[in-house]
């Protein structure tokens, strides 16, 4: 299921598709439906291409945040998928001397802040592998670095996907008194995130990291690398939420 949304992520796919239509069509119907063709392809080019389209979808998609800045925490759930895996993989001599984080490194800084402050009494990681790297031993190496002590940094379990996360953290609650959660994650993935956590029977507070801007200026309508970059994670996050409603019998 992951590949295949991963495969339908990409807008260019949509279209070489119109491309591939427009060449069946021109075939069949000569040049009768060529001209409206060309406009659709232009039409679907441009909307899966300027910024302002993922705007519009994460405004809608975005959920609001529930995390209470007067209240404490049992416990701050990390949801993984936060380094760049492929670079510790390269360089495995580099593991303990260096913290090499991806675009996702803001949910490990507001966790980790929350722990230190005194506000969230333990930090809640899953047990991240990804081939030989394990990616739990890096960002528990930051969070110790930061003054955390060793005792409020637990790994409940393994953590190869949002659903694994949820399950194992709804272990550990069974096995350990904590009531409280705040959960965090990327704002694009925090309704997938909650929606899973929540047909597990856990029902944490949010906190969204790495918002995007609702702002339209003129670059929301002109064509990008950002604009497709954006497109191709909404559609990912849009594909991995039907692929989680139908396999989630709670959900």
């Amino acid at each position: 299921m992951k590949e295949i949304a991963i495969y339908l992520t990409n807008p260019l796919l949509f279209i070489w598709s119109g491309l591939l239509m427009t060449l069946v069509f021109r075939r069949l119907f000569r040049k009768e439906n060529n001209k409206k063709s060309i406009i659709l392809i232009n039409l679907l080019f441009y909307i899966f291409t300027i910024p302002c389209t993922s705007q519009q979808f994460q405004d809608y998609w975005a959920l609001k945040d529930t995390y209470d800045h007067n209240k404490n925490y049992d416990a701050v759930i990390l949801l993984l998928g936060v380094t760049d895996y492929k670079w510790y993989i390269k360089n495995p001599d580099r593991f303990r001397n260096y913290y090499r984080f991806n675009n996702n490194v803001d949910r490990v800084f507001a966790a980790v802040n929350i722990v230190k402050s005194g506000q969230g009494n333990k930090l809640l990681l899953g047990d991240l592998w990804v081939k030989t790297f394990n990616e739990t031993e890096i960002v528990k190496a930051f969070a110790l670095d930061q003054g955390i002590p060793a005792e409020r940094i637990k790994v409940y379990g393994k953590a190869d996907s949002t659903v694994d996360e949820a399950s194992g953290v709804k272990k550990y609650l069974k096995e350990n008194k904590i009531k409280n959660l705040l959960l965090i994650t990327s704002e694009i993935h925090m309704r997938r995130a909650l929606a899973t956590f929540k047909s597990k029977g856990l029902f944490p507070d949010i906190q969204s990291v790495q918002k995007h801007s609702s702002k339209i200026t003129t670059a929301s309508f002109i064509p990008s690398i950002s604009g497709i970059s954006g497109i191709s994670q909404s559609l990912y996050e849009l594909y991995a939420y039907i692929g989680y409603y139908f396999t989630l019998s709670d959900f």
